[in-house]
């Protein structure tokens, strides 16, 4: 069972949480859905951290917290704005939320409909936190054409982002060596064989 102590520590925390709902909730932080009160406390200050900074430090932030190369987060560098502050205000909110919190939020965004079972254990919150960040940056690379919920990965939709980016700038005879070397291009005079 529960200690006296940890019983009554527990009803603090909770008394503290509902002590804050109102500013947590006036900030667009959901209270109900925190572990602790140090939690919604971690996120306003983390929001305002976020909000003081420059289109250019979003970006890198952004590419920071996905664990990003410098050349990936060029991938980002077109979404710069409001969508991107906004995106990674909720991804601080998903580092607080318990494991719960996030499959519920996986579940009312269908993601877990999608992708089928995730697993279970220990490593169910960095799958689920996994899952909801790349729904999060998903739209910027469906924009560009980049299936990046098909590759479940926002460092897979980089590495093709960044191909892309190479390909456009390469001219025709480099294209065509490059698809030759990958078997893309019949061999010569097999349309006469044809």
């Amino acid at each position: 069972g529960i200690s006296e102590e940890d019983k009554r520590g527990e009803l603090i925390e909770r008394l503290l949480l509902s002590s804050f709902k109102p500013l947590l909730e006036s900030n667009g932080v959901p209270a109900d859905r925190l572990p602790s009160m140090d939690a919604g406390v971690r996120i306003l200050i983390e929001r305002q951290r976020l909000d003081a900074m420059s289109p250019s430090q979003v970006v890198t932030e952004l590419a920071t917290r996905l664990c990003l190369t410098e050349t990936d987060s060029v991938a980002l560098a077109d979404a710069v704005g409001q969508s991107l502050l906004n995106r990674l205000k909720l991804l601080a909110l998903w580092e607080e939320l318990p494991a719960q919190e996030l499959q519920a939020e996986a579940e009312a965004r269908e993601l877990l409909s999608r992708t089928g079972t995730i697993g279970h254990g220990r490593d169910l919150r960095h799958k689920l936190l996994d899952l909801l960040v790349v729904d999060l940056v998903a739209s910027i690379f469906e924009a560009k054409g980049i299936p990046a919920r098909r590759l479940r990965s926002v460092r897979a939709a980089c590495l093709v982002f960044a191909r892309l980016a190479h390909n456009a700038r390469c001219c025709i005879s480099e294209l065509a060596d490059a698809c030759a070397a990958r078997g893309l291009l019949p061999s010569p005079g097999a349309d006469e064989r044809n």
